[in-house]
């Protein structure tokens, strides 16, 4: 969930991207205002790719180990992306400039240049959002010291030994239970009640058929909660102490 403090600083960065965009594509150009333009529409091209890659690739594919997903829509991002980034240059040239190359400066007409620093944002923003995110599931282990770290489940006439981190959210049917991982969706007939008294604080009961794993939340609001693409309902019975646990962990500051 987006709060005011984490918009302000988003909206921040992308000032100083802007500001370092202008001040090095126009160090050779003598039309600074028309840079100034050319860096205003290829902010919203690098934004969108930005937040592409980090809250939709890394948070949906990579971290959910679906590697071949992750490199395939990774290209189609890439190359996407330096196709809206050309047609900027284009149109700048052709609309703003009216084709005098000389008024844009070599750097402008470069997709080279200007695809590398739009990428360096990109890296640098998808750093700053896997070092939060790792901080915040360290506070969460070394709040929980002595918890378990795996689950011992009865599945498939074996016990099943899955680690804590693993598991996405436990899913109650009419008579079994799912426990959702990246790799399987292990079915048991144990209670979800029984599992929920066996998992540490870091599960938590929003629904009467789902507990959730509130290091893969990506995000929430009052009535769902999003983890690995799927929106699970926030019942009335469970809400006020489910939205409880999920703010006082500093879920709403998640990057």
């Amino acid at each position: 969930m987006w709060n005011l403090k984490r918009i302000s600083a988003h909206i921040l960065f992308w000032v100083i991207a802007t500001l370092f965009l202008w001040l090095f594509i126009s160090s050779k150009s003598d039309n600074g205002w028309l840079i100034l333009k050319l860096v205003s529409l290829l902010i919203p091209v690098t934004a969108f790719t930005s937040y592409t890659f980090n809250y939709y690739l890394v948070e949906n594919k990579l971290l959910a180990k679906k590697y071949v997903e992750f490199t395939i829509y990774g290209i189609f991002t890439f190359v996407f992306s330096v196709y809206l980034q050309f047609l900027t240059v284009t149109f700048v040239f052709a609309k703003l400039a009216n084709y005098r190359p000389d008024s844009l400066g070599p750097i402008a007409l470069n997709i080279a240049y200007i695809g590398i620093c739009n990428y360096l944002l990109v890296f640098l923003s998808a750093l700053i959002y896997l070092f939060k995110r790792n901080q915040q599931v360290k506070e969460i282990t070394v709040n929980q010291p002595s918890q378990p770290e795996t689950l011992h489940l009865k599945a498939d006439r074996k016990t099943q030994i899955i680690p804590l981190s693993d598991i996405y959210y436990i899913e109650s049917l009419s008579n079994y239970v799912k426990v959702h991982t990246p790799d399987k969706t292990h079915i048991t007939k144990e209670k979800i009640s029984k599992l929920e008294e066996e998992l540490p604080d870091s599960f938590i009961r929003i629904h009467r058929s789902f507990l959730i794993n509130q290091i893969h939340v990506k995000n929430f609001n009052k009535e769902k909660v999003s983890i690995n693409e799927v929106n699970l309902t926030i019942s009335r019975t469970f809400k006020k102490q489910a939205l409880d646990k999920l703010n006082n962990e500093g879920m709403l500051n998640r990057a």
